[in-house]
């Protein structure tokens, strides 16, 4: 099995067996002449595959896994391409809104194949 097919086997999986979940990111278009100031902010949406995987009780020590902080395992692949989550991007579960703090990359190869999301209210 290829790299790529263990990437879209990951994806079916968690399609089929998981749940949807959306990531908001915003960008900041800054203008021409003041580049320190902004011009205008866009928000994109991209919906992806996952899994609640929290950290253990013996992971949270207060300080960089707090009480409410959670971990999901998402898809790199989706029905849109590719795409890599990103510290500070928005992670929509339900009606939880929470911050992208960290992201671990899990890959075959040269294909990324989950991403490991540790999320904080």
């Amino acid at each position: 099995m290829s790299n790529a097919a263990k990437a879209d086997l990951a994806n079916r999986l968690l399609e089929t067996h998981g749940v949807s979940y959306d990531i908001n990111r915003q960008t900041q278009t800054p203008t021409t002449a003041t580049p320190w100031k902004v011009e205008s902010t866009a928000t994109s949406n991209r919906s992806v595959f996952g899994i609640l995987d929290d950290f253990k009780q013996s992971q949270r020590d207060g300080v960089v896994v707090k009480n409410t902080d959670r971990k999901y395992l998402v898809a790199a692949k989706g029905d849109d391409g590719d795409f890599v989550p990103a510290v500070g991007d928005q992670f929509v579960d339900d009606t939880d809104k929470l911050e992208i703090i960290n992201v671990q990359i899990v890959r075959a190869g040269a294909s990324d194949v989950l991403y490991s999301l540790h999320v904080r209210v």
